[in-house]
C-alpha cells in the first residue's frame, strides 16, 4: 500500500490534535456557536475512531503478521 509505513498512527495523530485545538479557538473567537462546536468535535472523534479501527486492520492484515 503507498505511503503506509507501519507509523501511521503517529502521522497523523499530531494533525488531529491540532485541528482540534483550532476548533477550540474558533469557539473561544466565537466564529462557532457551542452546537456548531459540538456537532463538529463528535464528527472529529468519529472519524479518530474510523481510523484507529482502519489502522488495526491493516496492522493485523500486514503480510506475515500471525494473529
Amino acid at each position: 500500500m503507498q505511503g503506509y509505513t507501519g507509523n501511521t498512527t503517529l502521522e497523523y495523530e499530531p494533525k488531529i490534535e491540532y485541528r482540534a485545538t483550532v476548533l477550540y479557538v474558533a469557539l473561544d473567537q466565537e466564529y462557532v456557536s457551542q452546537d456548531q462546536f459540538d456537532a463538529i468535535y463528535q464528527q472529529a472523534v468519529q472519524v479518530k475512531n474510523l481510523l484507529h479501527g482502519f489502522i488495526r486492520y491493516l496492522r493485523k492484515s500486514k503480510p506475515g503478521k500471525e494473529d
